[in-house]
């Protein structure tokens, strides 16, 4: 098993062999019958583990700045890659990045050059916080993570520097990145010394052009409060937007450049992880001058549910996203919600004014994009197939959800085309995660079938069923039911499974995130060893955010 796969089991699902046996029969009506020690036993199964799990993972999805390309990031048996396709050329996708090895370095956080002859990418030991494991053992620590340049045709990367988060400027004149508490500037060919463009008190992130480039919001954290601050290239100064000693985030550009929304989160006890919190101070949506950041407050949430302020998460890395708010060009800013109980998608006018809803139902809003002439939103969730994820767009002016295409599979990490084509990351039952486009004809059409192996066990794997059972306190519990494909009514030994949690769902399918794609190929694995598994999902497993 490859490193990655490892690192990624170890400590997030757990496994109860039962001391039961249940026949198919029973299984089928939600019957696990508890019986003496173990009488029926596994046997071999007609796939090994690496079989099912040597398909390359899918992430980082991301659409070309103009043109129809779109990039995403292959991890194979460990060994990440980037790829890029055309389909409006119709030309193969192929791997732009020559990495061979598993040696436990993950990529991600891709940008692409305005003129799309290159990307930018952050490589590193672990992408997802600053305390990657020393997967090398070397006596000087973990690796740091780094920027890299890389041509669209292909070639060797360039390092840039150590750092992360890359965002090429709207001219594509320079590169910026990230190093803690340091913006850094180089040449967008990532040619020559990275300089520091601004050194903060505190960490940074969440880099924002003005869309005339001639300046850049940023995020800067300081332990107890966070700061938004905007750096003109011109004046090479600083204006801080109606600074406090509360939370801001979220910072989104007018369409003119001239002003700057964001997110504003009263400081106050928060509770511990994975502890739900419906009510509290009222969060609330503020405008600001990136001259003088005098700012105003636009909405306030009410009090009781939705008082809270709850993130989406991030296109790949299921972390709280910078963006958070998208302005329109009728002046409305979409904004994430709890109110109803479900993180839903409004809309609120930049002259202040009741927010009305985009999204309404018993479904959660997850990843969205946001088209170039800030008119559509593009959004995954579960609506109508409560476990499965689908594609769905919705204007941002008034106007109802429509569904992209009907499936049974499963798509999420959506990306919209310079020319308005529509990616995705799909999956299904017996299919890994695998890059789609879009079709004329209202179907998705895989990016890149050849790098499945041919020796996948598709064919020898089994469709999971969804099933609800009564919990003792009389909630409704959801999971996934694998039944092994003998039919006979012999007794079968059954697992229960129970994956990290409890803000996290498994579908019915190859998942989207890593970790769980991994676990259901584990699943899969059991089943084909002659198991009844039944993958219990927790409650909060059905609400983004418990």
């Amino acid at each position: 098993m490859n490193r990655s796969v490892y690192r990624a089991m170890v400590g997030v699902a757990g496994l109860a062999v039962l001391g039961m046996t249940a026949t198919l029969a029973g299984a089928q009506t939600d019957e696990v019958k508890e019986k003496p020690p173990l009488a029926a036993a596994a046997h071999p199964a007609a796939f090994t583990l690496n079989d099912v799990m040597q398909a390359p993972f899918a992430s980082y999805m991301l659409a070309a700045p103009t043109g129809a390309a779109v990039a995403w990031v292959f991890n194979a048996k460990g060994c990440s890659n980037i790829w890029v396709a055309d389909p409006s050329h119709a030309a193969k996708a192929r791997q732009i990045t020559p990495y061979t090895e598993d040696d436990g370095f993950d990529i991600g956080e891709l940008a692409w050059s305005p003129d799309t002859k290159s990307i930018a990418f952050t490589r590193g030991q672990s992408l997802e916080d600053e305390t990657p494991a020393n997967v090398n053992n070397s006596p000087e620590g973990p690796m740091p993570k780094e920027v890299w340049v890389v041509a669209t045709a292909g070639g060797v990367p360039h390092k840039v520097g150590a750092g992360d988060s890359p965002s090429f400027s709207p001219d594509g004149s320079r590169l910026l990145f990230v190093d803690k508490k340091r913006i850094l500037t180089v040449a967008a060919s990532g040619d020559g010394d990275a300089q520091p463009l601004l050194i903060d008190q505190g960490t940074v992130d969440s880099l924002t052009w003005a869309p005339d480039g001639k300046r850049l919001a940023f995020l800067s954290h300081r332990g107890s409060h966070s700061l938004i601050g905007v750096y003109d290239f011109v004046d090479q100064t600083i204006v801080w937007l109606s600074p406090s000693l509360d939370y801001d985030s979220s910072p989104a550009f007018s369409p003119d450049g001239a002003r700057i929304a964001f997110v504003h989160v009263l400081a106050q006890k928060t509770p511990p992880a994975f502890f739900s919190q419906r009510s509290g101070r009222p969060w609330s949506i503020w405008t600001a001058d990136v001259k003088t950041g005098q700012g105003r407050r636009v909405w306030i949430a009410d009090a009781g549910p939705g008082s809270v302020f709850h993130p989406t998460l991030s296109a790949n890395n299921d972390v709280p996203s910078a963006t958070n708010l998208f302005w329109t060009n009728h002046d409305d800013l979409v904004f994430f919600w709890e109110k109803s109980g479900w993180l839903h998608l409004y809309a609120v006018p930049v002259r202040g004014g009741a927010a009305r809803a985009l999204t309404v139902g018993k479904f959660e809003v997850t990843h969205v994009v946001f088209s170039q002439d800030r008119k559509r939103l593009v959004y995954s969730s579960t609506q109508d197939d409560t476990d499965r994820l689908h594609i769905w767009t919705v204007d941002a002016e008034p106007g109802s959800a429509v569904r992209t295409a009907q499936s049974h599979a499963i798509e999420d990490f959506p990306q919209i085309g310079a020319d308005g084509a529509l990616f995705a990351l799909q999956s299904d039952g017996n299919q890994p995660v695998h890059p789609v486009a879009l079709s004329a004809g209202g179907q998705w059409r895989r990016l890149a079938p050849e790098a499945i192996p041919s020796s996948f066990p598709s064919s020898k794997l089994v469709m999971p069923q969804a099933v609800t059972f009564t919990a003792k306190d009389g909630q409704e519990t959801h999971a996934q039911l694998f039944l092994p494909r003998e039919t006979t009514s012999k007794a079968h030994p059954a697992i229960l499974f129970f994956h990290g949690g409890p803000k996290r769902q498994m579908l019915l399918g190859f998942d989207p995130k890593r970790t769980y794609s991994w676990i259901y190929a584990f699943n899969q694995y059991l089943v084909a060893k002659g198991y009844i598994v039944l993958s219990v999902n927790y409650r909060g497993g059905y609400r983004l955010w418990p």
